[in-house]
């Protein structure tokens, strides 16, 4: 079994399943996102080998729609990983649910991702990063092309976050860079969210911290999100060429063996 090792203060990391997919439903009908079969594996064993990279304490699964669903398929723990649940019978939104999973968390630093997109990213460099910079908060960001469908987000030669523009308001088909929902964060900050019905860490959360500081942590690698049937063809295609690609890798080294 993989073991791999983080040195510095424990991660508690924190995936976001709880969406209601509708966008996917003709694709997927009656399977929460994170089950979605990618390259021959439900998503969110792809994200789990890649929290693994981080040797977490514990991984929380924030789950809502079809929830019960990720439980019977992933159990109390995925490899090297402790499972913990954290479901909300009501939609909580992005920040309610982190605010729902705050019980959990037994240490300082949290790291928490997105349960229907992934990054090719070296987590170990963003981890080792925000300590650096001493941020509260962090958040990976990208530039990509067009950032109409996703938003934008506005840093300054610092690499301090200036302004979130939401991709319901004032955002246009331009160049720039987006927030992939990969995010570095202190216990207090999750705690500090408001216990009151639905709140979104993207449009209320992240913008009222701005002036306490947000850093954004800027990558270089893919992109991929599955939230859209047009989105979800891209990311099979993905995935497909990279176990293509890893197959071809073995069958060299055993050839050379």
């Amino acid at each position: 079994m993989f073991t791999p090792t983080i040195d510095g203060p424990e991660v508690t990391a924190i995936i976001l399943c709880g969406g209601q997919g509708t966008r996917l439903r003709d694709v997927i009908p009656n399977t929460p996102k994170a089950l979605a079969i990618l390259n021959g594996m439900p998503f969110i064993h792809i994200l789990l080998q890649k929290i693994e990279e981080i040797s977490p304490k514990n991984v929380i699964l924030c789950t809502g729609h079809l929830g019960s669903q990720i439980r019977e398929i992933l159990g109390d723990s995925y490899r090297s990983l402790r499972l913990i649940y954290s479901h909300e019978e009501l939609p909580l939104g992005t920040a309610g649910a982190l605010r729902n999973a705050a019980k959990h968390l037994d240490t300082q630093l949290i790291f928490v991702t997105n349960g229907d997109s992934f990054l090719e990213i070296q987590l170990m460099d963003y981890v080792r990063w925000h300590r650096k910079v001493c941020s509260k908060v962090s958040l990976v960001v990208k530039e990509v092309s067009d950032v109409e469908r996703y938003g934008k987000v506005e840093m300054n030669k610092s690499g301090e976050i200036t302004e979130f523009t939401e991709k319901s308001t004032r955002t246009s088909s331009s160049k720039g860079f987006i927030n992939t929902g990969n995010y570095l964060m202190d216990r207090e900050t999750i705690n500090n969210i408001p216990k009151v019905g639905s709140v979104s860490l993207e449009r209320e959360v992240l913008p009222s911290l701005i002036a306490d500081g947000v850093s954004g942590y800027v990558a270089t690698g893919r992109f991929i999100d599955i939230g859209t049937p047009e989105s979800f063809k891209e990311a099979s295609q993905f995935f497909s060429k990279q176990r293509m690609s890893r197959d071809l890798s073995r069958r060299c080294l055993t050839s050379f063996i």
